[in-house]
């Protein structure tokens, strides 16, 4: 007979599968002592935190030997589920790069099989999935946060597949507003739509064009034929060492009515044919010598009446008083005079991590709170250790802190925290002006 125990048996979703569904009956220590085997094992497999088990403790758990081959494919849904968030949570990774990085070198790869990320085939190469999900462990997550993360994931609105016809009419106006081709914007040609080929676009590409539609309404009723020109750019690239005309147009205008400079000093030839509409690119020295010659003027004008800046240096002085009104709206929710005070908001509804426990929530990762609360990490941390009083009280420490789900969703149904939520994440930008160094 073969010497198997130096071998570990994988714990692939198969076999977690059959764990809960078979051999678990709910209660860590009872299965440890009908098993003979230690609570600590027992506890780290229910909570995902090993990835193997030796033969013996194998046989022990499922009163039979190992399969001796891999389980060559499993069910896709969990490695379709880990594509679904990695591709949410890296928007530079398309299916094609991880069907790339799995098949080089085993297989063509001229032509992707999408079926196994469509769900098209029910099953895939077990590979697949320890490969998705080792990216998850990676960085630090254990199977039952992937799981979690998951379920986060879905509980967001899913953006489907939408019917050409459903989408035409969005095309149709872009190309009349933005003059911007079709074919361009759906990265295919139109024609194979037009022909009924194709009859489908992603959801990601129609939210894509709903948006742009959305932002090209709003610079057309607010007149701003700068934001058409960066929207139209937006779709077709920049053109190298040259810059839009109408990004210093107000420049321009303000140093020829105020500090009484000409036109073509700039420009080396008259306005006409740029307000005209004829030529829209400048040299983009010629750009940075407006912009420049612009800031030293209001630099050294002190009697400017604020309302004649161009707009780009309006919305900079409107930014700097904006700016220390969110400084003293802070302040006034940190004090805790007001009814919605810091303090208040954040307060937990108990104040124990085992009521917390007892009412069955369960805690999650700092990692998983972060992304429950739509924060990022170092205004997240920044909160919690300026509460760490708070936490201290309701989290609880396995290896590493957990802090309860249940505060989690409380605290951000609260009125008022999305003040708070912007205010660490306003400290966390302006570190340096804040005083925050950590």
């Amino acid at each position: 007979m073969e010497n198997l125990n130096k071998d570990r048996v994988p714990l692939t979703k198969h076999v977690v599968d059959e764990f809960f569904e078979h051999v678990f009956t709910g209660e860590v220590a009872g299965l440890s002592n009908a098993k003979g085997l230690s609570y600590t094992l027992i506890y780290n497999l229910v909570h995902g935190r090993i990835h193997s088990l030796s033969v013996a403790d194998y046989r022990r758990i499922f009163g039979e030997d190992p399969p001796r081959k891999e389980i060559a494919r499993v069910n896709g849904h969990y490695f379709r589920s880990m594509v679904k968030l990695w591709l949410f949570l890296n928007d530079d990774v398309t299916e094609k790069d991880i069907y790339r990085e799995y098949y080089r070198g085993k297989r063509s790869l001229k032509k992707i099989d999408y079926r196994i990320f469509t769900g098209s085939t029910k099953t895939v190469e077990a590979g697949l999935e320890k490969m998705m999900e080792k990216k998850f462990l990676d960085q630090g997550l254990d199977r039952e946060e992937i799981m979690g993360w998951n379920q986060d994931l879905n509980m967001r609105v899913p953006r489907e597949r939408r019917p050409y016809k459903q989408v035409k009419p969005l095309l149709d106006y872009l190309k009349k507003t933005l003059k911007a081709n079709p074919s361009h914007l759906l990265n295919q040609q139109v024609k194979r739509y037009e022909a009924g080929e194709l009859k489908s676009i992603s959801g990601e590409i129609y939210d894509t064009l709903s948006d742009l539609k959305e932002r090209t309404e709003k610079a057309i009723a607010a007149g701003s034929g700068l934001e058409i020109e960066r929207l139209r750019e937006e779709v077709y690239g920049k053109r190298e060492g040259y810059v839009r005309f109408s990004e210093v147009a107000e420049e321009l205008d303000f140093l020829r009515r105020y500090g009484r400079m000409g036109a073509k000093r700039y420009l080396g030839r008259g306005i006409g044919p740029y307000k005209k509409g004829k030529l829209k690119r400048i040299d983009s020295r010629r750009a940075e010598k407006i912009v420049k010659d612009c800031e030293v003027f209001i630099r050294n004008r002190d009697s400017l009446i604020l309302g004649t800046l161009p707009g780009r240096h309006l919305r900079q002085k409107i930014k700097s008083l904006t700016s220390v009104l969110k400084k003293s709206m802070f302040t006034r929710i940190s004090s805790g005079d007001d009814l919605l005070s810091e303090e208040g908001i954040l307060m937990p509804e108990y104040h124990t991590s085992f009521q917390y426990e007892e009412d069955g929530d369960g805690f999650v990762s700092i990692e998983r709170a972060t992304f429950l609360w739509d924060m990022s990490k170092r205004a997240f941390d920044l909160l919690m250790a300026n509460h760490m009083d708070k936490f201290r009280k309701i989290a609880t420490y396995r290896e590493r802190w957990l802090i309860p789900l249940k505060y989690l969703r409380e605290t951000a149904d609260r009125r008022g925290f999305s003040i708070i939520r912007e205010k660490y994440e306003w400290l966390v930008k302006n570190f340096h002006r804040s005083g925050f160094t950590g």
